[in-house]
C-alpha cells in the first residue's frame, strides 16, 4: 500500500501550525541550516580524529535544536541550553586558534579531501548565518545567541580546516 499525504502540494508543517507555505521565510532559514547541518557530517564522516568528530556531532545537535526554535518550538529551558552551547563552541574555538593560528594569506580549498568538506561547510554554514540574520531583522524567532552560534561555527570549521591543513601529507 502506498501512503498518500492529504496536503496542498507546496505546504507544510511546522511545529504546532499547519498549512504553512514551503516559502515562508522560516521554511528557507530551517532549509539553510539543514544544509549546513548536512554539510558537517559529511565533513564529519571524512575526519580521522574522533574529538573533531565529536565536536561536529555536538555542534549538529545544536543546530537541530535551533532549527526547533524557528519552526516554533518552546521551551523553558532552551535559552539557557543554548547560551551555554555558544560558551562550549567559543571555548572550542579559541582552543583550536591558538593551537592552529590563522594563516596570513588566502587559502585555496580543496589541498585535501577533509580540508574541502570543511571549506564546503564553512561556507554553507555562513549562508545559514546570513539567512537567520536576515529573518531576526525581519521579525523572526531568532535571537542573538542563535546569530553568533552559526558565526563562531562558520569560525569552527575554518580552524578545523588550518588544523587538517596542518597536517603532514603523504606524497
Amino acid at each position: 500500500m502506498v501512503a498518500r499525504y492529504q496536503k496542498k502540494p507546496g505546504y507544510t508543517e511546522l511545529i504546532h501550525e499547519a498549512g504553512v507555505s514551503k516559502a515562508d521565510d522560516r521554511l528557507r532559514v530551517v532549509g539553510a541550516i539543514d544544509e549546513a547541518n548536512a554539510s558537517l557530517g559529511f565533513a564529519k564522516a571524512l575526519l580521522a580524529d574522533q574529538a573533531k568528530r565529536d565536536l561536529i556531532s555536538s555542534c549538529q545537535q545544536i543546530l537541530s535544536l535551533i532549527m526547533a526554535v524557528i519552526a516554533g518550538w518552546k521551551n523553558k529551558n532552551t535559552p539557557q541550553e543554548l547560551e551555554a552551547a555558544l560558551s562550549r563552541l567559543e571555548q572550542e574555538l579559541a582552543q583550536l586558534k591558538e593551537e592552529f593560528p590563522p594563516p596570513n594569506e588566502f587559502i585555496l580549498p580543496g589541498e585535501t579531501p577533509v580540508s574541502a568538506a570543511l571549506d564546503v561547510a564553512r561556507a554553507v554554514v555562513r549562508r545559514a548565518e546570513r539567512e537567520a540574520v536576515w529573518l531576526a531583522q525581519h521579525g523572526g524567532n531568532v535571537s542573538d545567541t542563535i546569530l553568533t552560534y552559526l558565526n563562531r561555527l562558520s569560525s569552527v570549521c575554518f580552524s578545523l580546516e588550518i588544523a587538517e591543513l596542518s597536517k603532514p601529507q603523504a606524497g
